[in-house]
């Protein structure tokens, strides 16, 4: 499918990793694709016409995939805010400091709503349009987020700073992120209709689709919960009635 998630910020989609495909293809015959040296620019690239096409080309049996390193002395920061546009504006600035975080994640103030109302949390989140940063390092470079991070925070009106390097707490933090469609599933009764709905935006943009979303929504009675990979573009709707 090639598809991406919170990691994709700074690691690239499904499609960076795949080195190589096995596939049968509608008239029963294996093709397997990339069998050859690393370095080659001959012939047509079949393993990544066929990540992303979704099974109209043929059926995966095998992939050979690429790995990296686990991440050394991971940080997250949990960053609220009373406005989206700030928020956004906070997140753009983080973007483009030159500084490499591993996730740049946006959660609405509707979806840490349901969250709270899920019982499957324990910690109370604020209501409010909320930043979700992983970074990760050397000492002296998580240093460097950590200062970026608390100067954008103190100059945009952040409500509070999160920031944490124990592995329980970061596991409970991300797991917010990380189970929003199980939390949004609970709350569903039995005769309402979800729809999910991914789109991808310049990042000046993402603000605004954001609050008109919601508002358009709200208008026509409906509910509307927006989150996503914020860092490249990406937002999650999450819509019921």
């Amino acid at each position: 499918m090639g598809c991406s998630g919170t990691n994709a910020y700074r690691h690239g989609t499904m499609r960076d990793w795949v080195v190589s495909l096995t596939v049968v293809l509608a008239d029963g015959t294996v093709v397997k694709t990339r069998n050859r040296p690393r370095k080659s620019s001959a012939g047509y690239d079949l393993a990544h016409l066929i990540v992303g096409s979704e099974g109209t080309l043929g059926i995966v049996t095998e992939a050979v995939l690429k790995l990296t390193n686990v991440p050394k002395n991971p940080h997250v920061a949990i960053l609220p805010f009373s406005d989206t546009h700030v928020a956004v504006d906070t997140a753009i600035s983080i973007i483009s400091s030159g500084e490499v975080f591993d996730a740049v994640e946006f959660i609405d103030h509707r979806s840490l709503k349901v969250v709270n109302q899920s019982g499957l949390f324990p910690d109370r989140w604020r209501e409010v349009p909320t930043l979700f940063l992983k970074f990760s390092g050397a000492g002296e470079a998580t240093r460097a987020h950590v200062e970026l991070i608390k100067d954008l925070a103190q100059r945009n009106g952040c409500l509070e700073i999160g920031l944490s390097s124990d592995l329980q707490q970061i596991d409970a933090w991300w797991s917010v992120r990380k189970l929003m469609g199980k939390a949004l599933v609970t709350m569903m009764k039995p005769n309402d209709i979800f729809f999910a709905s991914d789109a991808a935006v310049p990042r000046s943009r993402l603000a605004d689709i954001i609050v008109e979303t919601q508002q358009a929504t709200a208008d026509v009675g409906l509910f509307c919960s927006t989150l996503g990979h914020i860092g490249d573009g990406t937002l999650t709707r999450n819509i019921s009635d």
